[in-house]
């Protein structure tokens, strides 16, 4: 089943939260894996909100 636009970013998030931790990767690190601008993720979220949106839990 593909997954939505919101359900991709958390994922790649939350990977980056894993591995890296919380303060080591920016929205541009998501775009950048994900193939899209910056602007659609904060389309989604705010900054770095990503976090309270589920990512890491």
């Amino acid at each position: 089943m593909p997954m939505n636009m919101r359900e991709l970013i958390l994922q790649n998030a939350e990977g980056f939260i894993r591995d890296k931790g919380f303060n080591a990767f920016s929205c541009k690190h998501i775009s950048a894996v994900i193939g899209i601008k910056t602007s659609f993720i904060h389309y989604y979220f705010s900054a770095k909100n990503i976090a309270g949106s589920g990512a890491g839990t």
